[in-house]
């Protein structure tokens, strides 16, 4: 199993959200589901949204992940 694949608890988004939520924010989770042609960002990456704007992640670039981050807040 190649151990660098996997992040640290300082650069997970899961364990951020888990953190955040255990200081009392609303957390959201984008979450890339499937993906064709060149994609940016494999799946199984994640974006973690606080209700205040804040994140950490990424799943796509550009407007997308912009649009991932407006819905999340709404």
């Amino acid at each position: 199993m190649d151990e660098s694949i996997y992040l640290d608890e300082l650069r997970d988004p899961l364990i951020i959200a888990e953190g955040w939520m255990k200081n009392g924010k609303n957390v959201a989770i984008a979450t890339v589901v499937e993906t064709w042609g060149s994609a940016p960002r494999p799946a199984g990456s994640h974006l973690v949204i606080d209700a205040e704007g804040n994140f950490h992640g990424s799943v796509s670039g550009g407007c997308v992940e912009g649009a991932v981050v407006t819905e999340a807040i709404d």
